[in-house]
């Protein structure tokens, strides 16, 4: 036993140091020249404006919309009863005074719950949304990125439960999804595939064709053809592999710049969007 610990622990150890070796380290990816110099960037509400109100609910929504984002990233889940609801957890326990599995819940209990007293006191009682209530709730004020998270059963179904209800509510043109998990991308486009979607994942190992998206995927860009934007965090990513990104005419975002001065966006010129907790922030900061 105790040699099989001390050979996953060589193991975990030998990983360790050949990931320092092979994934890009941050550096700063402004003052580029001008062909790689990006003209405008798109600011992504992280969860709405997370930063200022209750992530995934109206009212953090509501402010991403005041603040001018161009982009409201949300994160769905189905419920027990096939409803889809917006929260990034697979439980309710952390933002809410509830406790459970989504998909073990219905709607009508997960929709009397409290998903704004952890925020602060004048959130209180502010509820879980559904995806519907926010498609309607924001119309073509700015545009949705629908974030679908999926492993092994969990969220069975959930692609066609999205892709109705952006049909239904004719959001074709102004919602997105996303995902780290290409089963879900290719389940939307063999079956939707006038949806826009965006490829997420951490980094892509450097000199390697993979990516970590919570696993080790093997990348190229013409695998996902189908994909118009690639959403990787800030800190991992290379000059050439943007440029890349940007020559098969795909765009890339940038997910890490969460909280104010997260990112300067000076030194965010080869982006074409980043995804933050305060838009309003950065809104600001890309008229200057």
């Amino acid at each position: 036993m105790r040699k099989r610990i001390q050979l996953i622990l060589l193991i975990i150890s030998i990983l360790v140091i050949v990931g320092l070796l092979i994934i890009p380290f941050h550096f700063s990816l402004g003052s580029r020249d001008s062909d790689t110099k990006r003209s405008r960037i798109d600011i992504i509400a992280h969860r709405g404006a997370s930063g200022v109100a209750p992530e995934n609910t109206m009212p953090a929504f509501d402010s991403a919309i005041a603040d001018g984002a161009d982009y409201i990233e949300l994160d769905v889940h189905l419920t027990k009863d096939n409803k889809v609801v917006v929260m990034h957890d697979r439980t309710v326990n952390r933002t809410t005074n509830g406790s459970g599995k989504i998909s073990n819940l219905d709607s009508d209990y997960i929709e009397t719950l409290d998903a704004g007293s952890w925020f602060g006191e004048p959130f209180a009682n502010t509820r879980v949304p559904l995806l519907e209530d926010v498609i309607k709730r924001v119309g073509r004020r700015a545009k949705l990125l629908i974030e679908i998270k999926k492993s092994g059963e969990s969220n069975t179904g959930i692609e066609k439960k999205v892709a109705e209800l952006i049909y239904q509510y004719e959001a074709e043109n102004w919602c997105t999804v996303q995902s780290f998990n290409d089963d879900v991308l290719e389940t939307f486009h063999q079956n939707w595939p006038d949806i826009v979607l965006h490829k997420l994942f951490v980094f892509k190992f450097r000199f390697l064709p993979y990516v970590f998206d919570g696993k080790i995927t093997y990348f190229d860009v013409e695998k996902y053809d189908y994909v118009s934007a690639f959403t990787m965090h800030q800190r991992f990513a290379e000059k050439s592999f943007l440029k890349k990104i940007h020559a098969a005419g795909k765009k890339a975002n940038a997910w890490g710049c969460s909280n104010k001065g997260s990112c300067k966006l000076e030194n965010m010129r080869m982006w074409d969007g980043i995804i933050t907790n305060y838009p309003g922030f950065y809104k600001d900061q890309s008229y200057k």
